[in-house]
């Protein structure tokens, strides 16, 4: 019997330039699919003093969610899936941060000028593919 043939999912070819314009579509996927250090790791991460206080706050809103087996990070050890709490959503579907105007750097930052290709991003605006110019 032959097998399916899977492809990979089709996403919207854009230049630097678009990737640079792209606005938040509030999906959310960035909140409720948040990989951070494993509790553990955390809390050798406190004991070398070595977090941010903007983080720390940020964790503790960190709900875990799931823990994968196998998955590390070589900087931090085993990393752990959690969801944001300061997350919510408006009855549209559509999320907002309740603490947007402190929300912590990763979050400011995100997606760091890269592409979004992530299991669960794929309604993601950052979800595309940087083609050559």
């Amino acid at each position: 019997m032959d097998q399916p043939e899977t492809s990979a999912p089709v996403r919207p070819a854009v230049t630097r330039a678009e990737f640079e314009q792209i606005e938040c579509n509030r999906c959310g996927a960035c909140c409720e699919v948040v990989w951070q250090p494993s509790p553990l790791s955390m809390a050798m991460l406190l004991g070398r003093n070595v977090v941010p206080g903007e983080i720390l706050s940020w964790w503790s809103d960190l709900q875990p969610i799931e823990i994968s087996e196998g998955t590390f990070d070589d900087r931090s050890g085993r990393l752990q899936k959690y969801r944001c709490l300061r997350f919510s959503r408006e009855r549209d579907g559509t999320g907002f941060c309740t603490q947007y105007a402190s929300r912590p750097f990763p979050c400011r930052t995100f997606p760091d000028g890269h592409p979004v290709h992530a299991d669960g991003f794929e309604a993601c605006s950052w979800n595309v593919t940087i083609k050559e110019e």
